[in-house]
């Protein structure tokens, strides 16, 4: 197992990856899986590549044209992140104990400084800027600085929302495993299927999608394990 960790975590060095744009954290991945495959112990043609959660949208963005035998994804996405993060939250509302009147205020407020921020590119210092009346929002919408927000720079949630999973699916070029848990609040199996229908339309008889009913969104021995096991057919070359 070769594990690749963010810019400046762990082993890693680099600018923190807080700092970083998607397309600079992808570079880094990149140049990960160029080192593993240069390893003289390593088949190249047989590596496979897993990635959770987010890293579930990086893995296939990284398997274009075919540069690694199989993906793996677990707990993950495939609609736009404005999608997403809509239906996260509303799916978690209903876990909740919150007025769920409230709560779709709340959705709908997010929606506002979404579109602006992610769609439109907008800077969070020039959103605060333009909409003075959301100044009181800022801990909702988990805005930490001018440059931070649920946990990343903003550029690097433009990028998400910018990024297309379904076109990375078709790129890839081969063999595609969607791994989902039924304990899972966070993903849904509906995208995890989306992912493994663009694999079969395009490569047919390449996607699989499996259901776990006991797994939830965080990824330990046995969903390693259980990942494993099945396998995934080889994409023929």
């Amino acid at each position: 197992v070769y594990r690749m960790e963010k810019s400046n975590l762990g082993d890693s060095v680099g600018e923190p990856c807080l700092d970083q744009d998607l397309d600079r954290e992808n570079a880094g991945f990149a140049a990960g899986l160029e080192d593993l495959k240069a390893m003289p112990f390593v088949d190249a043609s047989r590596i496979y590549m897993f990635g959770h959660s987010m890293g579930g949208i990086q893995a296939p963005a990284l398997a274009h044209d075919g540069a690694v035998d199989g993906v793996i994804v677990y707990g993950t996405g495939a609609l736009t992140w404005l999608e997403y993060w809509d239906a996260n939250v509303r799916r978690q509302s209903v876990l909740s104990t919150e007025d769920p009147v409230e709560q779709d205020q709340a959705v709908r407020l997010a929606q506002r400084f979404n579109a602006n921020v992610l769609v439109n590119r907008m800077s969070l210092k020039d959103f605060f800027e333009k909409n003075p009346d959301l100044a009181g929002a800022k801990e909702q919408f988990g805005v930490t600085s001018d440059t931070q927000f649920s946990g990343r720079h903003y550029e690097f949630w433009q990028d998400v929302y910018h990024n297309e999973p379904l076109v990375h699916a078709r790129d890839a070029k081969t063999a595609f495993l969607a791994l989902w848990g039924e304990a899972d609040f966070v993903s849904a199996r509906v995208e995890h299927e989306k992912l493994a229908e663009v694999a079969n339309h395009y490569r047919p008889g390449t996607g699989i999608i499996l259901q776990n009913d006991r797994l939830g969104p965080q990824v330990d021995e046995s969903a390693v394990g259980w990942a494993v096991a099945p396998g995934i057919p080889r994409h023929p070359h």
